[in-house]
């Protein structure tokens, strides 16, 4: 009973959503979707602000930052 199931879905998106949809956040930020569809600062807010709310935080000292981004 694993807590997340991940199913293929080749080619099955739907024809018009908002690029900025969550969904294609999600997509974009797993590398499920071609890169170009969103740009890559969408992508990275995404994920910084996952990361953040999660307290995450790893990244501000691997990335020698001062403080989270």
């Amino acid at each position: 009973s694993p807590n997340i199931f991940i199913m293929d879905t080749p080619g099955v998106m739907p024809p018009k959503i908002n690029r900025y949809n969550l969904d294609f956040l999600k997509l974009s930020a797993s590398r499920n979707i071609s890169n170009n569809i969103v740009e890559k600062q969408w992508i990275c807010d995404y994920i910084l602000y996952n990361l953040n709310i999660s307290k995450q935080d790893k990244y501000v000292s691997s990335l020698k930052l001062d403080s989270k981004t």
